[in-house]
């Protein structure tokens, strides 16, 4: 029988079931992987056919480093969460994930990235 052991660093207080609450429900999860892998895949045709724009490939880039913490959030749902409980240890892994992924103030505040960052797009305005 083989037994691994996953250490993971500690990087702030421990997890809580609590901590699970203070970030989006899960159809706004749903939602932002959605969009996301939709944007995700549209920036991909847009780098195939203009090769020589690589400011498709950074947008790529920032956009899947967004939907790792998204991902991270979604993976500790399945998880029954019950308040004052505490979590699994797959829920207490994918928040201490999540807690790395995102810094301790973020994860603090229940701050998730934009899964499409913003900058990236174009404000339009309204021209006579």
């Amino acid at each position: 029988m083989l037994l691994v052991v996953l250490l993971m660093p500690v990087t702030g207080p421990p997890v809580t079931a609590d901590d699970a609450w203070r970030f989006p429900a899960d159809p706004v999860i749903q939602e932002q992987r959605a969009w996301g892998c939709a944007y995700r895949a549209h920036l991909q045709l847009r780098l195939d056919a203009e090769p020589h724009h690589p400011e498709y490939g950074r947008a790529l880039e920032e956009s899947l480093a967004a939907d790792e913490a998204w991902a991270a959030l979604w993976l500790v749902r399945p998880a029954p969460v019950v308040w004052g409980s505490p979590p699994g240890p797959c829920a207490v892994f994918y928040l201490t994930r999540l807690r790395d992924i995102l810094g301790p103030e973020d994860y603090a505040a229940g701050r998730m990235p934009p899964i499409a960052p913003a900058w990236w797009f174009v404000p339009l305005t309204n021209q006579p």
